[in-house]
């Protein structure tokens, strides 16, 4: 089972629809439409997917650098806009 480490040091299970939010979030701001936006979801869940293959233990730090730089190679425009989210929590 794959766990995440969050930053205050708590473990917790790896949620999909975490990721499908944040990235759904960010297509939105960036005022794609739904199907644009369900492209862009599938790309980034399959490339994290894929990173994530075989690993046992990864951090919110990791996840988020590797959606990012899917976001940039897929839709750049979306990926600023993901970063500049989190930098606003």
């Amino acid at each position: 089972m794959l766990h995440i480490l969050k930053n205050n040091g708590s473990i917790v299970s790896y949620q999909l629809q975490k990721v499908t939010r944040s990235v759904l979030l960010s297509c939105y701001s960036a005022e794609l439409d739904a199907y644009q936006s369900k492209i862009v979801i599938k790309n980034v869940i399959s490339s994290l997917h894929k990173w994530l293959e075989g690993k046992e233990e990864v951090t919110t730090d990791d996840i988020r650098l590797r959606i990012a730089e899917t976001l940039h190679s897929v839709q750049p425009q979306v990926a600023v806009l993901y970063e500049n989210a989190r930098n606003l929590e």
